[in-house]
């Protein structure tokens, strides 16, 4: 039996994340326990190393999972992000953080479209794989944080992380604007 490219276990792993991003609204705008909230957020990250795991061990790698996967990623962080800044736990300063994570995973998008159109692969690097996880590391432990009672160890960690993952996501971005430039984004 032949199965669709785009219906895969790795795909299905990776559409339950944008899931658990429209979960992870509505868990925070109704009040639902921080506890659920947060295993949310692990889940997503486990998820994101899942996905690829999967796919590698069954042979079933595709050009369309690598790009679903990386879409999957910019909806959760961004879901996460908007409701960490709604709900107060990024503010002042460090929402510029935020707001520079945000920017880069768009302008990444824009890149590797234009980079594609153009023949060139676009992969994801090493490093922007150590930016992804920096950045749910950083989500997860702000909102762990407001797990009772809270914690400001776990909030400054994450708020440092999420440092990371900002100054990762520009540093992978002008990575990325050098190699298309170059025209070696292979």
């Amino acid at each position: 039996m032949h199965i669709a490219p785009a219906l895969t276990l790795a795909n299905l792993i990776t559409t339950s994340r944008i899931a658990a991003a429209v979960l992870l609204a509505l868990a925070a705008v109704s009040g639902w326990p921080t506890t659920l909230v947060a295993a949310l957020v692990a889940y997503a990250a486990a998820s994101d190393a899942l996905d690829g795991m999967a796919a590698r061990a069954r042979g079933e790698v595709t050009a369309f999972g690598a790009m679903f996967d990386q879409f999957a990623d910019k909806i959760f962080i961004a879901t996460a992000l908007a409701l960490l800044i709604a709900n107060g736990a990024i503010s002042g300063a460090d929402v510029l953080a935020a707001l520079a994570i945000l920017a880069r995973e768009g302008a990444v998008l824009a890149l590797r479209h234009e980079a594609r159109r153009n023949g060139m692969a676009a992969p994801v690097s090493a490093l922007a794989k150590v930016k992804t996880a920096s950045q749910y590391l950083a989500v997860f432990l702000i909102f762990a944080a407001a797990i009772e009672p809270p914690s400001l160890v776990l909030l400054e960690a994450g708020l440092a992380a999420l440092w990371i993952a900002a100054g990762l996501s520009l540093f992978t971005a002008a990575t990325y604007r050098l190699r298309m430039r170059e025209r070696k984004w292979t």
